[in-house]
C-alpha cells in the first residue's frame, strides 16, 4: 500500500501530498477505481504540492491532468511517458537523481518555470513540448541524449514551441564543455550562454534557489 499524508490545510496555502512508498507509481493518481495511489483530495479539482520520498519510478500518465503545482524527490530515477502532461498548475520539478526521462513527460503544462534533471542521461521525444514559461533547466555534467540523438532536430522535437532564449540551460563546475559544444549542434549562442550559466567551482552543483531576474542568473547555494 502506498502511504499519503496531507499537512494542516489552516497552516498551509495548499495540501501537501507525501508519497512514501517503495514501489513504482505506476497508477495515474486520478484514477480512484480501487487504487491504492488517491490521494485523500480531489487532485483534479485541488492544488497540491507532493514530495515523492522512496519511490524509483513515476510510471505512464501518473500525474497528468492534475493540479499539482511543485513536485520533489531525490529517489525517483525514471519518469515515464506523459507522467506530468498537461499538468497546467505545474511551476517546479525537482528530480536531482533522474537518469531516464521518457516521452511527453512535461508535454502542454504551460506554466512550468523550473526543471531540476541534473543526472539525466536520456530525454524523450516531446518532453518540454508547449512548455512555453519554462526559464530554469539544470542538468549534468555530460548532456543528455534527446531522444537516442543529438541534433537540431532533435531540439526542435523536445523544445517544440518552447523560446529557447528565455531558458538558462545551467550545467555544473568542471562540466564536459567539448560534449556540450557537440551538444548544441552549430548553435554558437545557446552555447556560449550555457557557458554562461555554468556553474563556478565553489557552488558545484548542489543549488538551494535558482532566480532569473532581468536576464541576471542569482544562485544561492546550499550551506
Amino acid at each position: 500500500m502506498c502511504a499519503f499524508a496531507t499537512a494542516n490545510l489552516n497552516a498551509q496555502p495548499r495540501p501537501i501530498l507525501v508519497i512514501d512508498d517503495a514501489g513504482p507509481i505506476t497508477i495515474p493518481i486520478i484514477n480512484t477505481a480501487g487504487s491504492s495511489y488517491v490521494p485523500p483530495f480531489d487532485p483534479v479539482a485541488t492544488l497540491f504540492d507532493c514530495e515523492i520520498k522512496t519511490a524509483t519510478v513515476i510510471g505512464d500518465n501518473a500525474f497528468g491532468l492534475t493540479k499539482v503545482v511543485n513536485v520533489s524527490s531525490n529517489s525517483i530515477l525514471m519518469i515515464g511517458n506523459s507522467s506530468f502532461s498537461s499538468c497546467l498548475e505545474l511551476v517546479r520539478t525537482e528530480f536531482p537523481k533522474v537518469t531516464a526521462v521518457l516521452g511527453s513527460v512535461f508535454q502542454g503544462s504551460t506554466k512550468l518555470e523550473y526543471v531540476d534533471l541534473s543526472s539525466v542521461q536520456e530525454i524523450g521525444a516531446n518532453t518540454f513540448r508547449n512548455c512555453t514559461s519554462l526559464e530554469t533547466l539544470l542538468l549534468g555534467r555530460t548532456p543528455p541524449l534527446l531522444y537516442g540523438v543529438n541534433s537540431v532536430s532533435s531540439w526542435n522535437n523536445v523544445f517544440f514551441n518552447v523560446p529557447l532564449s528565455q531558458v538558462n540551460i545551467i550545467i555544473p563546475h568542471k562540466a564536459n564543455l567539448v560534449a556540450w559544444e557537440a551538444w548544441c549542434d552549430g548553435n554558437t549562442a545557446l552555447y556560449d550562454k550555457i557557458l554562461a550559466n555554468q556553474l563556478p567551482a565553489h557552488k558545484k552543483q548542489h543549488i538551494n534557489k535558482v532566480n532569473v531576474k532581468k536576464g541576471r542568473l542569482i544562485i544561492t547555494p546550499q550551506p
